[in-house]
């Protein structure tokens, strides 16, 4: 029996085996963008992660409705794993989602319309209350 040849593994895969929630997959292309942008423009390697860091950052959603907290999460979280966003920048940058998320829950609900009270006739001949009598 002889051994099974492995597979060799591509190290770049392509992106369209990629499966990324779309938000995450704005936030990383505008990365993408950046840092090719910035190597034509042979900037220093500082300047070109600084450059491609704020390009991810700018790309994420704003804190607005579930979706796009949800999303922003998502993409900060990717983000501190695969770079765009420094870990100790996650630490504010999910802190802002959780009082988006807070606010979002204390936000008034839509008012119903309150059922209608009873409708109460008054005689209008005679009415007598506490022992006195009215008369329209």
């Amino acid at each position: 029996m002889s051994a099974p040849t492995p597979t060799p593994i591509d190290p770049e895969p392509s992106s369209a085996l990629q499966i990324r929630a779309p938000a995450v997959q704005r936030c990383t292309d505008a990365r993408e963008r950046s840092l090719q942008d910035s190597r034509a423009k042979k900037l220093s390697n500082f300047e070109t992660k600084e450059r491609a860091d704020l390009a991810y950052q700018a790309a994420m959603p704003n804190l607005s409705g579930y979706e796009n907290i949800r999303d922003f999460i998502a993409c900060v979280s990717y983000g501190t794993i695969a770079g765009g966003v420094h870990p100790i920048e996650s630490t504010r940058l999910l802190y802002s989602a959780q009082v988006a998320i807070s606010a979002l829950r204390l936000a008034p609900k839509d008012k119903k319309t309150p059922p209608p009270y009873p409708q109460v006739t008054v005689p209008s001949e005679k009415v007598t209350h506490n022992n006195t009598n009215y008369s329209k």
